[in-house]
């Protein structure tokens, strides 16, 4: 019987295409950042979200229309070529829907306090 887990992450370089360790966080071979999840802006190299805007230069990222096949902005709500608007696709990474606050579920209702008991009651 084996213990190791299903699946690992490989933790492979952006730069030089080393495989490091799943918990390395810069790369053995040439010293390049790795984090997990991120990737370097294709302009700077600032490490960011794949669909994130660049924090460091303002790069925005293109995906492809699901009916046109037209490379849009991550930015904007509908295709410039169809008009296809991408409602039920999640807002990019760091931005919530409409730029509203996240939901909170209500707080539970207030019970008042039950009186004590009188003695012989």
């Amino acid at each position: 019987m084996c213990f190791r887990p299903a699946a690992v992450t490989l933790n492979k370089c952006y730069k030089c295409g080393k495989i490091n360790k799943p918990i390395a966080t810069v790369c053995v071979e040439c010293g390049a950042p790795l984090k997990p999840g991120h990737e370097p802006c294709p302009q700077c190299e600032t490490m960011k979200e794949p669909l994130a805007v660049c924090p460091n230069c303002g790069y925005v990222p293109e995906v492809e229309c699901p009916k046109c096949h037209t490379k849009n902005p991550v930015t904007n709500e509908q295709c410039t070529k169809c008009g296809f608007k991408a409602t039920k696709m999640p807002p990019p990474p760091g931005q919530s829907a409409g730029n509203f606050p996240p939901k909170v579920p209500p707080a539970p209702p207030k019970v008042p306090p039950v009186p004590p008991k009188k003695p012989g009651t």
